[in-house]
């Protein structure tokens, strides 16, 4: 029972970066404005994130903390609007879109357990086995 809970509470960082999706893309659709690359490709790791929690559960949860870490540095968005951080006289911060900072902590805390051992070449060769398992059935 503790586990199915831990495992329900997996999909709640990919769930609020669904409903953050969407509500920008409502609240910016009425706006003429060009929609960078980034943004598909954002877009798209969200679907794959999506199709992968149908079959590979820890992979879909890893995949989650690297669309909110890739958020995090700029390399993906989520939202068509373009959205910048400055200190004083302009001074760019390097992050991207501070929700993805807040939904990443939220996903760490959650998921932390995922994420002991990732260094190590046991736990890649574990999830390598648990993906090939799957598939054989």
């Amino acid at each position: 029972m503790k586990n199915r809970l831990k495992q329900t509470m997996d999909y709640l960082p990919f769930i609020l970066l669904v409903i953050y999706t969407i509500s920008e893309w409502l609240a910016n659709y009425v706006t003429n404005i060009q929609i960078p690359f980034r943004t598909y490709f954002g877009i798209l790791l969200l679907l794959l994130n999506a199709l992968v929690f149908i079959r590979h559960h820890k992979l879909a949860v890893l995949l989650t903390g690297l669309i909110c870490l890739s958020g995090t540095f700029g390399i993906i968005m989520l939202s068509p609007a373009m959205v910048r951080y400055s200190i004083g006289n302009g001074t760019s911060l390097v992050f991207g879109d501070l929700y993805f900072i807040a939904i990443f902590i939220i996903h760490f805390i959650i998921s932390f357990r995922y994420y002991t051992g990732i260094l190590s070449k046991k736990y890649w060769q574990g999830l390598l086995a648990q993906l090939t398992n799957k598939n054989e059935r």
